[in-house]
């Protein structure tokens, strides 16, 4: 964490921050503020199928007094009006959202909220941008591909880790990939850098998809080619968000009896983007991860490969919000606190 703190140059130094604590590798996220200097740490948490919320308060609080932080971070089962209303950065993270109207109302207005993630990623129902707009709240992403974070390369890993759960060696395997860009690209590139035959079904050229180790078979599953490269494959990693379809099932690129008829017993990975998942258990063909992470959310986070990402993603994400909010500090208003965060922190536009 300090490593991160260094990295990122984060000094939060007389700033009061309102985040969430979680189960985990994102425990890290409130210790980070307070080790940066944060005068006064809220984090707020529920009960949740990860873990209740009295286990997180216990962990949280003996990480915090482990990094002698323990007096400035406050844990609160709920969102308060006062907590929220004296902060200098509110997180875009799970326990915090949504940052709605009423809690856009709650905030001052020299206050910053950094989505924590990039900004393609962004969900309009996790914060009303335009509230925060109207009362002068900078709203930023979090710029993931700086050589600092590097988080796409990630990607590669986190689908060895959900082929590893489906059984599958990877040496000798066939496996189509659906959906490129800097995720499909990347887990591409590590299935076959670790023995796989990678067959893509994405947008991409074929020559580029061929410099990231992979074969193009047509810009979706809905062809003829792309039909005939299924038969026999051993998993298909579906990696095509934001598309709002599923990639396989009843309503998507393919149905799943057709898949199963294609490839009987190929696994299907959810890495990031919808699927049918009850038209697949009809078929009788496996899906991981075994717990549906919903159409907008990736199967399993990076933090299943370590902590670091992580660390190092929202130490970066608290430093976009400690640039915005020290410009509205200092009386900038709304875009020049974006401009200045853009230029003297990994931020990104909305």
């Amino acid at each position: 964490m300090r490593q991160a703190i260094r990295t990122f140059r984060l000094d939060l130094a007389g700033l009061t921050v309102y985040t969430e604590a979680a189960n985990g590798v994102y425990s890290f996220t409130p210790v980070i503020a307070a080790l940066a200097g944060a005068a006064r740490v809220h984090a707020v948490t529920r009960d949740s199928s990860w873990a209740p919320a009295e286990q997180v308060r216990r962990d949280t609080t003996a990480l915090a007094g482990y990094c002698g932080v323990g007096d400035r971070i406050r844990i609160t089962l709920d969102r308060r009006p006062g907590e929220v209303g004296e902060s200098d950065i509110v997180t875009n993270l799970g326990w915090v959202r949504p940052i709605d109207a009423t809690m856009v109302g709650w905030m001052k207005p020299t206050a910053a909220v950094p989505l924590m993630f990039e900004s393609w990623e962004f969900r309009e129902r996790d914060v009303d941008v335009a509230a925060c707009r109207a009362k002068g709240i900078p709203v930023l992403g979090t710029n993931e591909r700086v050589p600092e974070i590097d988080m796409f390369k990630y990607s590669g890993p986190l689908a060895l880790r959900l082929l590893a759960d489906a059984g599958l060696e990877l040496i000798g395997n066939r496996i189509v990939v659906i959906g490129g860009g800097v995720f499909g690209l990347n887990i591409m590139r590590c299935l076959a850098r670790n023995g796989a035959q990678v067959l893509a079904a994405c947008p991409e050229t074929a020559r580029n998809v061929k410099k990231w180790g992979a074969r193009k078979i047509g810009n979706d599953l809905r062809g003829k080619a792309a039909r005939r490269a299924l038969a026999g494959s051993d998993a298909l990693v579906v990696s095509h968000y934001p598309d709002p379809f599923p990639a396989v099932g009843r309503q998507g690129q393919i149905a799943a009896a057709e898949l199963a008829t294609l490839a009987p017993g190929i696994a299907v990975v959810q890495f990031f983007g919808p699927v049918d998942r009850a038209d697949l258990a009809a078929a009788g063909l496996p899906v991981v991860p075994a717990r549906d992470p919903g159409a907008d959310h990736m199967g399993i986070t990076m933090g299943a490969l370590g902590p670091m990402q992580i660390i190092r993603l929202n130490a970066a994400g608290l430093r976009v919000g400690e640039v915005a909010a020290r410009a509205r500090l200092r009386g900038l208003g709304r875009e020049d606190a974006e401009r200045i965060a853009l230029k003297g922190s990994p931020a990104m536009a909305l």
